[in-house]
């Protein structure tokens, strides 16, 4: 590869990486965290008991929840219900609160009857309870530590627009680790894999190390990169799909009268979906204000993240259409157990976690790096020093790695 492609090359690697270093930082740290989200829950929150003791998980599924669901909400008036979790057997469930019912009510929009919105209450109340007593299991706050920390991993506290940013951060990171393979990958052949000069300056000592956890680290990073990119695009994706599908349906023949009951949406979309249904989505979310969603999944690692989707006539409650997931929906959802590691036992998380630490290592001696490298180009002294032979980490230009220095006087 010519010396002027390399340079060139590097200077993408430099930018992209100190583009995206402070933010890949933050998403490292927060990444290795949220492997561990669901003992975080367990040990921040053990005042919320969020698992139901029973010897029997499928007759909560069947107890009546209308008359709590329409309790609940009558105490909270300028909110509307968002989704109910159903609890659901082991074999099938992954976190800890699907042992028990959840209720979500979401404050009523902006667009709405401003004498019904709730103008100084937060935007989401959760409830955790048990249908067979009707106690409550707990009542959740609006954002906790856990969920704050998945926040500032998923859009920096931004919304949509963190979330658009995040996307071009995981391009940055993904073009940042392809140049820094292109520019070092021939360099580290002609070294034992695993080895760092010692008894040199410190900035040759942290090029190697750099090198060798780029180079080590370098499938995983690639993974973490485009998985972040296709979680970032995932709810556009999700949102745009829904509504193409909304717009096709049928409007229901009568909207006059009661919603049928969060049973009866049970018991239609139990019978229309493989697996077990594991949430309902009320009139007014992404299907439109005129149909429940019901969401089920199945058994096993992945496919327990694919979704199926029956969308059912709020007041009729006939089924209208179980939903064709498409295939770039369905990577949406495969990214995320790639991406998070929990698709697999403690050991493939603490994996992850190890793991997820070297992005942040990369971006912290990336920038130590850039910085002495410039502090020497500004520092007069160095234009005096003779050039050593392979050595190009001197010179901070990886084109000269290889390169013994001319010997042709100059004229």
């Amino acid at each position: 590869m010519k010396s002027e492609t390399v340079r060139k090359i590097h200077k993408w690697h430099v930018w992209t990486g100190l583009l995206s270093g402070l933010n890949i930082f933050i998403l490292s740290i927060t990444g290795s965290i949220l492997v561990f989200v669901h003992e975080l829950h367990e040990a921040i929150g053990p005042e919320m008991p969020l698992v139901i003791e029973t010897d029997d998980p499928a007759s909560l599924r069947s107890a009546e929840v209308s008359p709590i669901l329409q309790e609940i909400n009558s105490r909270h008036s300028g909110y509307r219900p968002a989704f109910l979790g159903i609890p659901t057997p082991a074999e099938h469930a992954e976190d800890p609160e699907h042992f028990a019912f959840f209720f979500e009510l979401q404050r009523v929009p902006s667009e709405g009857n401003p004498e019904e919105r709730a103008e100084n209450g937060p935007d989401h109340l959760e409830f955790f309870f048990d249908p067979g007593t009707g106690q409550y299991a707990g009542e959740g706050e609006e954002i906790d530590i856990p969920e704050w920390i998945w926040y500032l991993h998923a859009n920096l506290f931004a919304g949509t627009m963190g979330q658009i940013f995040l996307g071009f951060i995981a391009v940055a990171f993904f073009i940042s680790t392809v140049t820094g393979l292109i520019i070092y990958g021939p360099f580290m052949k002609g070294l034992l894999f695993g080895m760092i000069r010692m008894n040199v300056p410190i900035r040759l000592w942290m090029a190697d190390l750099h090198k060798l956890i780029g180079i080590a680290t370098l499938v995983f990073n690639l993974l973490m990169a485009g998985t972040g990119l296709l979680l970032t695009l995932g709810q556009f994706l999700v949102n745009v799909y829904s509504y193409t599908v909304i717009s096709s349906l049928e409007p229901p023949q009568s909207t006059d009268g009661p919603r049928v009951s969060v049973e009866r949406i049970l018991d239609v979309s139990s019978d229309a979906l493989p697996g077990t249904v594991r949430w309902i989505y009320f009139p007014g979310q992404l299907q439109g204000e005129h149909h429940y969603a019901a969401i089920a999944y199945e058994a096993g690692y992945f496919f327990s993240r694919l979704p199926h989707v029956a969308l059912i006539d709020a007041y009729s409650g006939k089924l209208s259409r179980v939903v064709d997931i498409p295939w770039f929906i369905e990577a949406v959802y495969v990214s995320q157990p790639l991406h998070f590691g929990d698709f697999g036992g403690l050991a493939l998380r603490i994996v992850y976690s190890v793991l997820g630490l070297s992005s942040g290592t990369l971006a912290i001696t990336g920038f130590i790096l850039y910085l002495r490298r410039r502090g020497r180009g500004r520092d007069p002294r160095s234009s005096k020093k003779q050039p050593t032979i392979g050595t190009g980490a001197n010179t901070g230009d990886p084109s000269t790695e290889t390169r013994a220095p001319s010997l042709k006087p100059r004229d």
